[in-house]
This record gives structure tokens, sequence and C-alpha cells, in this order.
């Protein structure tokens, strides 16, 4: 039976390092279920002084019960800049298995492809991890992307993200998630030049 799941997170994120161009965040969860279309709505503001906002339409049906791919469309607002899209993402969401009773793991592959001619390509892939205990849903990603093409960035980035979302009950989830990143990891800058955002998530 197909089932339609429209989902809106909206997530505020209050502490940044560095700021490079704009990414847009979200946390890949490794369950996949047959006939599944799922609609996903993601929106992240930065609260440092810099009014940049970004916003991610994301849509992925269940082909089978171990693989649902994907589309999303990036559009994001940085500065005094009108709001435009600016990548699209093909994604792959793999499920692997059970590796004990109350979890789920899984693998993601994604390709991005800019809308504007200049910027660079991406691959990105990486294992997921969920697990939950009582009210609370914890996810963990870990990926790494390499870019290519027009302005493309050398070497492999590795990036992490974590959300934690507790269940009301109001059919409303709280929570957080946690971000970071370390370019080029076979010649990896000082701590203090990599990326790692926290921030509320209510989804």
């Amino acid at each position: 039976m197909k089932e339609t799941r429209p989902f809106f997170l909206a997530l505020i994120l209050l502490l940044s390092a560095a700021y490079p161009a704009w990414a847009q965040f979200s946390i890949t969860d490794p369950t996949v279920e047959r006939g599944q279309l799922t609609v996903d709505w993601l929106s992240a503001f930065y609260s440092n002084g810099d009014q940049r906002h970004g916003h991610e339409l994301d849509i992925s049906y269940g082909l089978t019960s171990f693989w649902a791919p994907g589309l999303a469309l990036a559009i994001e607002k940085a500065g005094g800049e009108e709001l435009r899209a600016t990548s699209v993402q093909w994604s792959n969401v793999f499920a692997l298995g059970k590796p004990w009773a109350s979890a789920d793991f899984g693998f993601e592959a994604n390709l991005s492809a800019p809308l504007a001619s200049g910027e660079a390509f991406a691959i990105q892939a990486g294992p997921a991890l969920s697990f939950t205990t009582g009210p609370i849903k914890t996810t963990l990603n870990a990926t790494v992307s390499r870019e290519f093409g027009a302005n493309h960035q050398d070497g492999v980035e590795f990036g992490y993200g974590v959300q934690a979302l507790y269940a009301t009950n109001f059919n409303l989830y709280v929570g957080f998630e946690a971000y970071g990143a370390v370019p080029n990891i076979g010649n990896a800058p000082p701590l203090r030049d990599t990326e790692h955002r926290i921030g509320p998530v209510i989804s």
C-alpha cells in the first residue's frame, strides 16, 4: 500500500564555527518501506547576524524493501541576494538490516548537480544508524564527499550529522541536530577552521 507522508522540519542553527558557502543540512534515516512516498520540506536559519536561510524539497519513494531513491531541490537566500534554486540532488538510501532490535542500519549515496554554470558537482556516500530508546530516537550519519567539475575543491571531505528527537503526545517531535565537516581530510586544517554547528529542531 502506498503511503504519502508529508513532513516539515524547521532547524535554527545557533552555534557556528567557520561559515562557508551555503550547504543545506539534513539527516538521513536508514529505514526504507516499500511503496512509501515521502515528501520532506527542510528549512534552516542562521542566527549569526548574516541572515541566511535555505530550504530543500526532498521527495523519495521506496521502490523495494531496501532501496529508496529520491530527488531534492535546494533553495537558498544569502545576505542581500535573491532567493534562488541552487542545486538538485539524486539520493539513494539502502536499508541494510537491524544490528539489534531497536536499531536500523543503512547506507546513503548521493549525486548533487549545480543549477548555475561554473559550479561544481559533488558525490557523497556513507553509513547511517538509528536507534530508539523509549520516546527518544537518535540518528547518526557519517559521510565522505568529493567535488568534481568546474571550480571544484580538491580533496575528500568528511562530514557527520547527529539528530535526537523526543516524541511528544501531540504528534510532534522536538530535539536537536548537530553537524560537522572536515575538508580535505588528507591535509586537514586546524580544528578552529573546521565547521561544527548545533541547534534545536522541530518536526
